[in-house]
């Protein structure tokens, strides 16, 4: 959580989407304190990995106050980070061998290159809100506050279970593991990770990846 995205952080952050309707979720890896093992998925399990009682709030920002976001939360990277910001309907890259501050190179919102100048809603949690983590988001606009974290998950997993689930893809000809995130609507690390990819450039035609079914 606290040095690349992960199969729960990315169900956590369609949750805030799901509960606001905003475009986009940020949330800090460091608020996220527990993993859940394969099995029955019980309330507790939920309140264990979201124990603080943050809540759920939407901000208005421009392209260029998303983007200095994730350059804050991507900082301290490789290092472990608990302001690595965990995030939703939001895809980007970034060059860790720059400078903190310089290291994000291309951003996309829904799969839509990100436009500095354009307004955004954004769902966060209350934390981050008021610039926990060093986040700078105290002075954006703030547009409305929802239910809590844990909240927002349970009612996203109950009434979607099949989001807890996975699926097995077909590598094809031509396919590169960055070119299945994008068209599965995942982060390739999480891909690597959840299929325990020790090279994530050699896959092959004809194998199977397991890919989250949300």
């Amino acid at each position: 959580m606290r040095t690349g995205p992960t199969n729960l952080s990315c169900l956590i952050t369609s949750a805030m989407v799901d509960a606001t309707g905003a475009d986009l979720a940020i949330t800090n890896g460091g608020g996220i304190r527990a993993s859940i093992k394969a099995g029955e998925v019980t309330r507790g399990d939920i309140i264990t990995v979201l124990p603080f009682g943050n809540y759920i709030v939407t901000k208005k920002m421009k392209g260029s106050d998303i983007k200095a976001a994730l350059e804050h939360g991507l900082s301290q990277y490789p290092n472990a980070n608990g302001a690595f910001p965990q995030v939703a309907h939001v895809e980007y890259l970034f060059d860790e061998k720059k400078p903190a501050g310089e290291r994000v190179t291309h951003v996309w919102i829904k799969g839509v290159k990100l436009d500095p100048e354009k307004e955004y809603v954004v769902a966060t949690n209350d934390f981050m809100a008021v610039g926990g983590d060093g986040y700078p988001f105290a002075d954006l606009p703030l547009l409305n506050e929802y239910q809590a974290l844990d909240e927002a998950l349970i009612e996203f997993v109950t009434k979607n279970p099949e989001l807890i689930r996975y699926k097995e893809y077909t590598i094809q000809k031509g396919d590169a593991l960055w070119k299945i995130a994008r068209k599965t609507g995942h982060y390739w690390l999480e891909l690597v990770k959840i299929n325990d990819l020790e090279n994530p450039d050699l896959i092959y035609a004809g194998d199977t990846l397991l890919i989250p079914a949300w």
